[in-house]
């Protein structure tokens, strides 16, 4: 299930890219959908499940405030700030800091995959995911 519900998020990622591509600034927010996760420490790598590890699966990334927020009802409340914020070469990226941990977020403007990475002291967490832009009237 979770299979199919990635892939139709890359389809859409696919479609909303194309169709946006006249915006040459970049959408003001997205909505990210993550897939595959691993953890890795010193002593190697594992693959982890979003909601085994507490980190919301769907989250809204708005670019004027800074911030990421968590969509669903389950993670209310969430949210992270990004400090850096920079779109060339068809990418966008993303890093902040935030309590104890940093975190850099890739997005590819062509496909909307999204490649993300996490570190805190001894551990760090990647993951991948799909990015479509929010349209005007959904923000």
């Amino acid at each position: 299930m979770k299979r199919h519900a990635l892939t139709f998020a890359l389809f859409l990622c696919v479609c909303a890219f194309a169709a946006g591509a006249a915006e040459p600034a970049g959408p003001a927010s997205m909505v990210c959908a993550l897939g595959r996760v691993s953890i890795c420490a010193v002593d190697g790598c594992k693959e982890a499940d979003v909601d085994a590890i507490g980190v919301p699966g769907l989250v809204r990334l708005d670019f004027g405030t800074g911030e990421m927020h968590a969509v669903t009802a389950a993670d209310a409340g969430r949210r992270s700030t990004f400090k850096v914020l920079e779109r060339k070469d068809g990418k966008t990226t993303l890093q902040g800091f935030e309590n104890g941990r940093a975190f850099s977020l890739m997005i590819t403007e062509q496909t909307g995959l999204l490649t993300a990475a996490v570190a805190r002291e001894g551990l760090a967490v990647t993951a991948f995911g799909a990015c479509t832009p929010l349209p005007a009237e959904a923000r």
